[in-house]
């Protein structure tokens, strides 16, 4: 199959993360992969020895309309049997590009409803879900937002898949171990912006630190909000208990020596450092959200109010207390986790392409 993924670029997010993973088994399966992106990003690095074909767009304007002409312009020329959008920038340009050259549409759901708050953007995305073949979500609350307004016949569940990246950093983990000491650490990895919370976990995290003298904090990620989050520590006085680290690709090292792993978020798709530390073996303090009951129950994680950094303090120490509690529970996560390879996801998306190859012929020979 020719297939073209198009995404705005290889950042730090989860959907990043999962085009690159699935980019790389369909190259190893022998398919032919074209991605269209605009910026490159830490991502990318994973890609570098596949013989996917990269089509970088240059653009000065997230929003200029150079990109719907310039991907216009490939997919007409490589007329693939998919186009696979991701994220919203890419659902409208790339989506309303492959609608004009007739090229079969699927478009990618990462996050659920409350992501979307009515702005044209998002009509517009509506607009390209219509005339998309299929809408592929990662969560289940992915397809309840897409119910809405069409049948399940075209809606499809793909989870997220874990595959733990083993890069060394020489100077981020430098700066870690030094930081660390020696010290018991948990650990905390998402984009620093509003809804995922961070506020409140830096609060529950400022509180905790105060109260358990053994234990230190660790936070990697990247985000509009990472200068105050900085600031905010610095007031406290805990600097020397809470390190901001920044992102990394090695995440899988740090969760395996964690004594917990802590996600506040306000709502998510199928969170992807979540399911990784889960594989880590890592015990999970997570908000009472719908994604993460969707995926764990009381036996496999620690669920807390996204409001009160008092229970979330309050649970860690427990969970501290409790050392052969926590790693019930994390072993019970693990169980739950180990089934998301990228190879069952792969399968499954491949299924798809060809249901959707297999119908668009046959209307070509009616």
């Amino acid at each position: 199959m020719r297939i073209v993924f198009a995404i705005s670029s290889f950042g730090h997010g989860g959907a990043e993360r999962q085009l690159a993973l699935l980019s790389a088994e369909l190259d190893q399966r022998g398919h032919e992969v074209h991605i269209i992106h605009l910026k490159g990003g830490p991502n990318l690095a994973y890609l570098k020895d596949s013989n996917i074909i990269f089509h970088e767009i240059k653009t000065s304007s997230n929003y200029s309309l150079m990109i719907g002409y310039k991907s216009f312009k490939i997919i007409r020329s490589l007329r693939p049997d998919i186009v696979q959008t991701w994220l919203l920038q890419m659902d409208i340009f790339v989506g309303f590009a492959a609608i004009l050259n007739r090229s079969p549409l699927i478009l990618s759901e990462r996050s659920s409803g409350r992501a979307y708050r009515g702005s044209y953007k998002f009509i517009l995305r509506i607009l390209v879900g219509y005339f998309s073949k299929f809408i592929i979500s990662n969560s289940k609350g992915g397809m309840a937002y897409w119910q809405k307004y069409f049948p399940e016949k075209k809606l499809a569940l793909v989870r997220n898949s874990i595959t733990p990246l083993t890069d060394f950093e020489c100077s981020l983990s430098r700066m870690v171990n030094k930081f660390l000491n020696g010290r018991k650490f948990i650990i905390c990895a998402s984009r620093f912006e509003s809804v995922k919370n961070i506020l409140v976990l830096i609060d529950s995290i400022i509180l905790t630190a105060k109260n358990q003298s053994e234990i230190v904090f660790l936070l990697f990620g990247e985000g509009v909000m990472k200068e105050s989050i900085i600031n905010k520590i610095s007031n406290s006085g805990l600097s020397s208990k809470i390190l901001v680290a920044g992102y990394s690709t090695q995440l899988d090292f740090w969760l395996k020596r964690a004594v917990a792993f802590i996600s506040l978020s306000h709502f998510e798709g199928h969170p992807n450092s979540v399911l990784e530390a889960a594989l880590a073996k890592c015990p999970l303090v997570l908000s009472d959200i719908p994604a993460h009951r969707e995926i764990f129950n009381t036996q496999s994680a620690y669920f807390v109010p996204r409001n009160s950094p008092e229970i979330v303090a309050k649970t860690i120490e427990n969970l501290i207390i409790d050392k052969h509690g926590a790693n019930i529970r994390a072993s019970e996560a693990y169980k739950i986790v180990s089934q998301f390879s990228i190879q069952t996801a792969a399968n499954n998306y491949i299924s798809i392409y060809r249901l959707i190859i297999n119908k668009f012929n046959k209307n070509l020979q009616n």
